[in-house]
């Protein structure tokens, strides 16, 4: 009986659409067996049926067919106990991952606070994951090493955590460049002591009026910290062209805000005048603060 190709073929069409309706079950049964082989043998301390092995490949979409030399089928062995919570198995994953990490991170911030931080981030989302995510060790295809596929991984978390304190970085500058503005200027002052909920209100209203490629370079740049460059890559244009985007994202907000504010406030052409100022002085921190609100 063909109980591991069965296993695999149940996995595999409960999270692929496209799995096969016809497939050689004896072949494929031969071939689950030899991978099960494969993995006991790496890891003989590691208790794992091999239905639920068969199974664990099913999910995942290995490339069972393919040629023994292109799937990974101890790595893969090792994650499917790993995702069910064997402690040996976590052990030797984190162990054998480790000098990885350390080495695309290193290119990053070789210091041991960074790396610690970001390998426990690795491993929180490798093998549990969250709410919105399941463990990204779920989706491990054994198409290349684990260790470098976990590497690239960790690389991602450690570029998101230093961007999102560049981004902070920037805040905090802002907002010393806001106080040294308003504390030099008392109208100033009087106008974001007192007119703080309208302002907030225009620059969010404001916002709605940009379009969603605007609104995401907005984030992108001002909130994520990513460079023109980068982001004129990610959407295959020049870096100039990112730059009239934002000069235009920018100039949509400002004017639609000083309108609502004008509008709501009915103030003087005085007041309107110095509102004006500091709304456009103080544009890219308030807008970074409102796309950072929770929602």
């Amino acid at each position: 009986m063909a109980q591991l190709a069965d296993a695999y073929l149940a996995a595999r069409a409960a999270d692929d659409a496209a799995a096969p309706q016809s497939v050689d079950r004896a072949a494929l049964e031969l071939q689950l067996v030899a991978l099960c082989a494969r993995g006991h043998a790496a890891y003989p301390a590691i208790a794992l049926e091999d239905a639920v092995f068969a199974a664990h490949l099913g999910r995942c979409g290995a490339a069972v067919g393919a040629p023994a030399s292109e799937i990974h089928a101890e790595d893969l062995f090792l994650c499917c106990a790993g995702l069910l919570g064997d402690e040996g198995a976590v052990r030797t994953l984190r162990a054998s991952a480790r000098p990885v990490l350390v080495g695309y991170l290193h290119r990053i911030d070789p210091s041991p606070s960074f790396i610690d931080e970001v390998e426990q981030r690795v491993w929180d989302s490798a093998l549990v994951g969250s709410v919105d995510a399941p463990a990204k060790l779920t989706t491990y295809a054994g198409k290349g090493p684990l260790a470098g596929w976990l590497g690239i991984v960790a690389q991602r978390i450690g570029l998101t955590i230093r961007r999102q304190e560049a981004s902070e970085q920037r805040a905090v500058k802002g907002a010393g460049s806001e106080a040294d503005l308003v504390a030099s200027d008392p109208e100033l002052s009087f106008i974001k002591g007192h007119l703080r909920g309208p302002f907030r209100r225009a620059i969010a209203q404001a916002l709605e009026s940009l379009d969603d490629r605007e609104r995401m370079v907005y984030r992108m740049h001002i909130v994520d910290g990513l460079s023109l460059e980068r982001i004129g890559k990610s959407y295959g244009v020049a870096q100039s062209t990112v730059s009239r985007w934002m000069a235009t994202a920018r100039d949509s907000i400002a004017a639609e805000a000083q309108r609502l504010l004008r509008e709501e406030l009915h103030a003087s052409a005085d007041d309107y005048e110095s509102m004006s100022r500091l709304l456009v002085s103080q544009l890219d921190l308030s807008v970074s603060r409102l796309f950072r609100k929770p929602s």
